[in-house]
């Protein structure tokens, strides 16, 4: 009830402000100018004429007590009880009336500390009051009326004061809070402005980036598309070709030595005081799992030796037959050996045309160097750039929070709408 009837006595003395914009650059001298509120100093100076006024006035009717005469059909020994409580009455009025005398400082600090020392001491007043008063209130019943309307009125002035210091010290609050918002505020507005820039940076690099590329392709498509590079072409097909007979060359090549697979078979499993020459040995070795690179040594002699040795490996007549026959083949014919001079042959075409399409394609290998030097760029770049887009978006959340609880913090200090034009 005391708080209500504080705040309306407020209203009625002080018409309120109207709300106003402030702009958040304006908002630091605005926040100063809070701090130093004239009102709550009007407002102080006010309930500390009263404290005054009520020390003045106790000090009077105490006065007035004392002066007073007992009433004369006041028993003996009531008005000595009573003297003796008017006394005491005295003393602690006396002290009440002392400490009622407010500081000569108008700021909060001073203001919390008399309130504090005032409520501690009308409290105890109060207690040791009411066991004197019962004696001195029957023998001077006006006088103590008086005194007691005086301590009523202490206690109204003390509940205004603890208000306005509730709605200073919630106000003070209000500023302090705010200059840690607008600290905040200003140091993410700070930490944005880089970012933005790093996200503005890395997009103009990355459209650059993209441009270059596309640039890159445009030619290397007109290359590949021009008399030279309709030519790399036709080689690489030749050299697809090649390869694909190579290929067939080779299957010729271990086909003509499959036959031989069984009799080379038992002959690794012979004794090895009965087997070739280790060289015989090694190129018999290769030509059942590298015909074309057995075909690099002379395979005549490990052949005629494997002839000689087919007797003792087992086989039967017939198989023994076949595999004679067929060393002969491979001997008087030279199938293989015409294999692997075509093989050769092709092989050296191959790399002829190898060095037609390097040399041809070297602009075509720039070019491409170029565009991938240009793509591992941009992934880079655009990985920078996702990375700033999220600490910007990170910090532009925080400002947003920010923006709202400053401004109503503003807004409840009675500053009306916070214009943001930082």
């Amino acid at each position: 009830m005391a708080l209500k009837w504080l705040k309306n006595i407020l209203q009625k003395s002080e018409p309120q402000a109207s709300a106003e914009t402030i702009k958040l650059s304006q908002l630091e001298g605005w926040l100063d100018g809070r701090s130093r509120d004239p009102r709550f100093e009007k407002v102080l100076s006010g309930l500390y004429s009263s404290f005054a006024a009520l020390s003045r006035e106790l000090e009077k009717d105490v006065g007035a007590m004392m002066a007073a005469a007992p009433p004369q059909e006041a028993t003996p020994r009531l008005l000595k009880a009573g003297q003796a409580a008017r006394d005491a009455v005295r003393n602690q009025m006396t002290v009440m009336s002392e400490k009622l005398s407010p500081p000569p400082e108008m700021d909060f600090a001073s203001a919390m500390e008399y309130h504090s020392v005032l409520v501690n001491h009308l409290g105890r007043t109060v207690l040791k009051f009411g066991r004197s008063q019962r004696y001195a209130a029957a023998v001077f019943p006006k006088e103590l009326e008086r005194i007691n309307s005086d301590l009523t009125r202490v206690s109204q002035v003390l509940a205004e004061l603890g208000s306005s210091l509730e709605k200073r010290q919630k106000e003070m609050e209000g500023v302090t809070r705010s200059r840690e918002l607008l600290f905040m505020l200003k140091d993410d507005y700070a930490r944005q402005a880089p970012l933005k820039e790093r996200v503005e940076g890395a997009k103009r690099e990355l459209s650059a980036l993209e441009a270059a590329e596309a640039r890159q392709r445009s030619e290397l498509e007109a290359l590949e598309a021009s008399e030279e590079g309709r030519r790399r072409a036709r080689l690489r097909e030749c050299l697809e070709a090649g390869a694909g007979e190579l290929q067939q060359m080779e299957m010729e090549m271990a086909a003509l030595v499959a036959p031989l697979s069984k009799a080379l078979s038992r002959l690794g499993k012979a004794d090895p005081g009965d087997r070739q020459s280790a060289q015989s040995r090694g190129v018999l070795d290769l030509l059942s799992s590298s015909p074309v690179r057995a075909l690099d040594q002379d395979i005549a002699g490990p052949l005629k030796e494997l002839a000689a040795r087919v007797p003792q490996l087992g086989l039967k007549d017939r198989k023994r037959e076949k595999v004679e026959a067929h060393i002969a083949h491979l001997l008087e014919a030279e199938p293989l050996q015409a294999l692997k001079s075509r093989h050769t042959r092709v092989r050296e075409e191959m790399e002829s045309l190898e060095g037609q399409i390097r040399q041809s394609g070297q602009e075509a290998k720039r070019l491409q160097e170029e565009m991938d030097l240009l793509r591992r760029r941009r992934e880079q770049i655009q990985a920078e750039l996702d990375q700033s887009r999220s600490a910007l978006s990170v910090v532009q959340e925080r400002v947003a929070g920010e923006e709202r609880d400053l401004a109503a913090r503003v807004e409840e200090m009675g500053g009306g709408t916070l214009l943001m034009d930082l």
